[in-house]
């Protein structure tokens, strides 16, 4: 369909979460919303979040990063950390700090940039990243296309876990240092047990990601499908005894859905005549909710 033609700037429709520039759209889950704003009002926080394929975990998770963020309570990247499917630890941190160090770059003044702490973030981020290259990966794409054996994949070694540790937690100190009260907050997505991360491996990834969640100054979010938490309790007794809080969503009510609604048209309309040509009672008999 031609949205320009309708009047719209772009499809009020499409299923992206919600990201800076689209945090207006949020509607709903406000009960949860209010507890993780709160939860969120104090520094080394691990929150757990779940729900169902399509009732909006990433969006909910990113509403509550950004809006702490806008309140300088802490910096967070503009991205999510989408977790791959056999990622060794090795991988996640210099995951995090590549896109810590790429939000600092692009939302902090110069005097921040040439911070030694910074810098030398920076310098270890670009030697991993041209390291994975000469094995034929893209920088931070971490395909599983190489090395690949009974789920697991192979793969090097570039800089020990304690280095990226002690990286991750002098962005910390330097993120406090510059005006965010509680540090960083980070977001880990894909926590799919079954689906993306079969359980033995993402047993292994929390346990060896334990200490680095521990990390002072630094909050995490956890976002995955039903189950992530009751894996946890069950499978993971070390990252189970730090969890702070844990939300489970349920689909949005069928007010707040025609809401939602509502909001995208004003937001993508250009012409302000342009109207729907689907009547709002169609949209509360589909069978999968719009990702708010």
């Amino acid at each position: 369909m031609k949205w320009e033609a309708l009047g719209f700037k772009d499809n009020p429709f499409n299923t992206d979460p919600i990201i800076q520039s689209t945090i207006a759209l949020y509607t709903g889950q406000q009960q949860s919303i209010k507890v993780g704003k709160n939860v969120l009002l104090e520094r080394n926080i691990l929150m757990v979040i779940e729900g169902a394929r399509g009732v909006g975990t990433t969006s909910f998770a990113n509403f509550l990063r950004f809006s702490a963020q806008a309140e300088k309570n802490y910096l967070t990247p503009s991205n999510e950390i989408r977790v791959g499917a056999g990622w060794s630890i090795e991988i996640l941190l210099s995951v995090i700090i590549a896109n810590i160090v790429r939000e600092i770059e692009l939302s902090q003044a110069k005097s921040v940039i040439q911070d030694k702490r910074f810098k030398n973030a920076k310098a270890l981020s670009t030697h991993i990243a041209e390291t994975y290259r000469s094995f034929g990966v893209d920088a931070f794409g971490f395909g599983a296309s190489y090395g690949k054996q009974a789920g697991v994949v192979t793969q090097p070694v570039v800089v020990p876990t304690a280095v990226l540790g002690h990286h991750l937690e002098d962005l910390a100190v330097l993120t406090r240092s510059i005006g965010y009260k509680y540090g960083l907050l980070l977001q880990l997505n894909n926590l799919d047990v079954g689906e993306i991360h079969e359980e033995k491996h993402l047993k292994y990834l929390f346990n060896e990601l334990r200490d680095y969640i521990q990390t002072n100054d630094v909050s995490w979010l956890l976002v995955g499908d039903i189950g992530l938490r009751k894996f946890i309790a069950q499978q993971v007794d070390r990252l189970d005894d730090i969890v702070s809080h844990e939300i489970a969503l349920q689909p949005l009510t069928g007010s707040d859905y025609i809401k939602l609604i509502d909001k995208r048209i004003q937001f993508y309309r250009n012409n302000p005549k342009a109207h729907m040509p689907i009547d709002k009672d169609v949209f509360l008999v589909t069978t999968r909710p719009l990702a708010n």
